[in-house]
């Protein structure tokens, strides 16, 4: 590690795992990433950044996977800002765009990234973390990209669907039919309660409901999941979206339409919020 990222490590109270002045909403912390899967890279090093929601007498806690570039800085927007006022939530940022970092051959290099052994390995580590920090049942949740970092969580080694209490894919895109990552996974059948909630008309191309759609027959049909799973289509809203949204790019944007669940976010957080209170008893 250099000493810039010692410098900044040693700032932001990184080794004694200080947490930000901002209350129980938003505030900060880095967790660091022990396995030697995890490579000194992005903006702390060994280490990941979360940003936290912790609420009082919560009965389970949300890793929260975020889509597109997989940065986090606060968790007040989009679906995630309802439910973690409710939940503690825990987001994952593991300091470099998901976007850039050019170790995986793609097209949409986002997806491919959230496979590789070094974004795993920080996801784990920080659900570890949060299970020993809260005590609590954990879900893991991936909205749009992050839909991939869940499977990529499940998928690459065993003992981690052992480690949550059940898994949720929010307007997520396909499982992972990707050159090299469908083959010789470690895992080849979940077995753990498992939610795919999408809004119907999203029309971010990426993560048409569709893609949602074909998770559930595998999971269920295709005897891909033993465990319980469920597919919530949700529907309306439309008076909320940005009638300006024009391009791709404001398609899939969390704030302007159904990919966000806009306009009907209470009905999208109340089903997440029942299925994690209908299996957050489950020992884990």
């Amino acid at each position: 590690m250099n000493l810039k990222k010692l410098y900044l490590i040693i700032f932001l109270g990184l080794i004694l795992g200080i947490t930000s002045t901002k209350g129980d909403h938003n505030s900060t912390r880095f967790v660091k990433c022990t396995s030697k899967e995890c490579k000194d890279k992005g903006e702390a090093g060994l280490y990941t950044k979360v940003v936290l929601s912790r609420i009082k007498d919560s009965k389970a806690a949300i890793v929260w996977l975020q889509g597109g570039w997989g940065r986090v800085n606060g968790l007040d927007y989009g679906p995630i800002d309802k439910l973690s006022r409710n939940l503690t939530t825990v987001g994952v940022d593991v300091g470099y765009d998901l976007k850039k970092w050019k170790t995986m051959p793609s097209g949409n290099n986002a997806e491919y990234e959230r496979w590789s052994t070094d974004y795993v390995a920080r996801v784990k580590s920080v659900v570890m973390w949060t299970r020993e920090e809260f005590g609590l049942p954990v879900f893991i949740m991936g909205h749009s990209a992050g839909g991939s970092g869940v499977s990529g969580y499940l998928l690459m080694e065993e003992e981690n669907q052992t480690l949550v209490s059940g898994a949720i894919w929010s307007a997520s895109n396909r499982e992972a039919p990707y050159p090299g990552k469908t083959k010789g996974l470690a895992v080849k059948q979940l077995n753990l309660p498992a939610l795919i909630i999408h809004h119907e008309k999203d029309p971010c191309s990426s993560t048409l409901f569709f893609e949602s759609e074909k998770r559930y027959k595998k999971y269920t049909e295709g005897g891909m999941n033993l465990g319980p799973t469920q597919l919530i289509k949700i529907t309306g809203g439309e008076k909320k979206w940005n009638p300006k949204a024009k391009t791709k790019k404001d398609f899939c944007s969390i704030d302007t339409g159904a990919h966000g669940y806009v306009g009907v976010e209470d009905e999208f957080t109340e089903q997440v919020m029942q299925f994690i209170q209908k299996y957050s008893n489950i020992s884990k």
